[in-house]
């Protein structure tokens, strides 16, 4: 493993919050999950790689209203086909996204 990885899952065990996505630019639609690829492939589990991209980043933002699924909080949600706690690349394969109550169908290249 060469040094990032390895102080990122270091920063990890040692028990930092660790929140996925960048404010280095834009990428495109639907790439986020890649860096959730990498976080399993550097150590974490399917679960702690997608707590990162949820319950981390809202925290660290300082959003309580996001982050989790439960009755009072804002949600926009995924579906798709393959559970990503057991393979966390489903995420890039989206069957439809909700968004503000409106489900949205095939608009992923």
């Amino acid at each position: 493993m060469n040094e990032h990885p390895r102080r990122v899952f270091e920063a990890f065990q040692a028990g930092a919050k660790i929140a996925s996505g960048s404010d280095a630019g834009v990428s495109r639609h639907g790439k986020n999950a890649r860096e959730l690829e990498w976080y399993v492939d550097i150590g974490l589990t399917e679960m702690e790689a997608i707590v990162t991209a949820t319950v981390n980043a809202a925290d660290l933002l300082g959003e309580p209203e996001l982050g989790t699924l439960e009755a009072g909080k804002l949600a926009d949600v995924i579906a798709v086909s393959e559970s990503p706690l057991e393979n966390i690349s489903a995420l890039t394969d989206v069957d439809f996204v909700m968004k503000g109550g409106t489900v949205y169908v095939g608009l992923h290249p």
